[in-house]
């Protein structure tokens, strides 16, 4: 009976043994699967936060789109207008040594002492004062002239 009994005592020494590892499996397993979780949710966050930041930039990149185009074009006119100023400076530059060589023939205007254009100024500021003086009469003429003839009546 004692080797039954060790037996028994063997045997229950090795089911204590089993349970307490299927403790211990069953508990790393829940360990594993709440860390799993927890990893999920982070994930799943992260992945919210991408979420929201593609359709952000999604939204905002077809302004960067319009924003490179508009660019691309701002350098096309830009060296065409960096064309236009060389030719213009080099134009400049012809022009100026065109003056420098013809300066030597250059006069300053010779200022007239003739009296007859200032007095034919004149004659022309008293007909036009005679004319405007002439349409002045006329106008009152124009207006006084009916009332009297509705006064003689």
């Amino acid at each position: 009976m004692a080797l039954l009994d060790m037996k028994m005592q063997h045997f229950n020494a090795m089911k204590d043994a089993l349970l307490a590892n299927d403790q211990d499996k069953a508990a790393l397993v829940d360990r594993f699967r709440e860390a799993v979780r927890q990893r999920d949710h982070v994930r799943s966050q992260i992945d919210r936060v991408r979420e929201k930041f593609k359709e952000k930039f999604a939204n905002n990149f077809v302004t960067v789109k319009e924003i490179m185009n508009v660019l691309a074009e701002i350098d096309t006119t830009a060296k065409k207008v960096h064309e236009g100023i060389a030719l213009a400076k080099a134009a400049s530059d012809e022009a100026k040594s065109v003056w420098a060589a013809t300066a030597q023939y250059e006069q300053p205007p010779i200022v007239s002492s003739n009296d007859q254009s200032l007095e034919y100024l004149n004659k022309q500021n008293s007909v036009m004062s005679e004319i405007t003086t002439k349409m002045q009469m006329m106008q009152r003429e124009r207006y006084v002239t009916p009332f009297l003839y509705f006064r003689a009546f």
